[in-house]
């Protein structure tokens, strides 16, 4: 009798389950990045050159960083297959290494900075001129 633990039972992906996997995530990561960059700008400059009651740019920061969490939540939670799995990554990669916590927020603070000056730019600047301009930073 032979007992192979290579996921003949069902029980753990195949290689090639987990290949197959991989691809989907990063082209889901891709139409979503590439959507959400592009979107966010075209709908930031029409927000900002309306008419009417502004928001504070902070606000939208902070509301946009919120959603980011929740859908990366999400996305941990749907690679595990499991929601206390998900939570338990989380708490150990995030609370139990609090060193490399504080060294990813620095940078995630910087970032929340930039989001707000990219507001101030996007009020003065056409759409496609703050596009170009913000991408050719990189």
């Amino acid at each position: 009798m032979n007992i192979s633990s290579s996921g003949s039972n069902g029980t753990s992906p195949t290689p090639a389950h987990t290949h197959q996997s991989n691809r989907f995530m990063k082209y889901v990561s891709l139409v979503s990045l590439t959507l959400q960059n592009a979107l966010s700008i075209l709908l930031l400059r029409y927000v900002r050159t309306t008419a009417g009651p502004r928001f504070i740019n902070s606000t939208a920061v902070i509301n946009s960083e919120i959603q980011k969490t929740i859908l990366s939540i999400l996305l941990v939670i749907n690679e595990e297959r499991n929601v206390v799995q998900g939570f338990k990554l989380i708490y150990t990669k995030i609370i139990c290494q609090p060193y490399d916590t504080f060294k990813t927020g620095i940078p995630a603070l910087l970032y929340t900075l930039q989001n707000n000056l990219l507001f101030v730019a996007i009020s003065n600047l056409d759409a496609a001129t703050f596009q170009v301009r913000t991408r050719n930073q990189l």
